[in-house]
């Protein structure tokens, strides 16, 4: 793969983000030990066969972005909506595991709050994307979501 230089700030596309101390930690206790190959990859090829569990990942039909084969890897199905009544309906469904939004989704015919609040009705966690925006952006999703900052 080709390197370069980018000089435009955090963005996770171009391998901009430090792992955290957790993630370095956990890989580094997982390469002192050996697992059978055969057995692992037996696990990880039943990892997307939910079954009928919640395996709904519900998006704004303007919010697709390119980390969507992320959702498909682990069997879920991207159910995409375009307004607020979509949205509803798609939120009632029991299958659903999720919503995930672009923070910055700019065409999103809701604004993140009105969704959080939906989906906290049915305990369903979402997930917004701000990983590359200004950490005031961050703040305000946290507020939104009524998470401690």
């Amino acid at each position: 793969m080709r390197t370069f230089i980018y000089c435009c700030g955090t963005r996770t596309i171009h391998s901009g983000t430090l792992m955290l101390p957790c993630v370095r930690e956990a890989i580094i206790e997982a390469s002192k030990a050996f697992v059978n190959m055969d057995e692992l990859m037996e696990r990880i090829q039943r990892l997307p066969q939910l079954d009928g569990d919640r395996d709904r990942v519900v998006m704004w039909e303007t919010g697709r972005f390119t980390y969507d084969q992320a959702i498909r890897a682990v069997g879920a199905a991207i159910v995409t909506v375009a307004d607020e009544a979509g949205m509803q309906v798609a939120i009632k469904d029991s299958r659903t595991a999720m919503v995930a939004l672009l923070g910055t989704d700019t065409l999103s015919p809701v604004v993140v709050a009105r969704v959080a609040e939906m989906a906290k009705d049915r305990d369903i966690p979402v997930l917004v994307d701000v990983a590359s925006e200004r950490i005031r952006i961050c703040m305000r999703v946290c507020r939104w979501l009524h998470i401690a900052e």
